[in-house]
């Protein structure tokens, strides 16, 4: 089960960094860029806090079979 939960940790921090926006594509009439800057860092921090908790999840456990 631990291991289940650990996998779906990973394929949801995948989909969170799969959201990020290309800003590049953007020009400074589209909107508010610094609005889409900070969604864009707090999507990699979450993105990576998921990743870390798995890794870590992945260090405690013990069968390793």
């Amino acid at each position: 089960r631990n291991l289940a939960e650990i996998t779906e940790l990973i394929h949801t921090a995948f989909l969170v960094h799969r959201g990020i926006v290309n800003l590049k594509e953007l020009t400074n009439s589209d909107g508010p860029l610094k609005d889409m800057q900070f969604g864009n860092k707090m999507a990699v921090l979450s993105g990576d806090f998921l990743l870390a908790n798995a890794c870590t999840g992945l260090a405690q456990l013990n069968d390793t079979k």
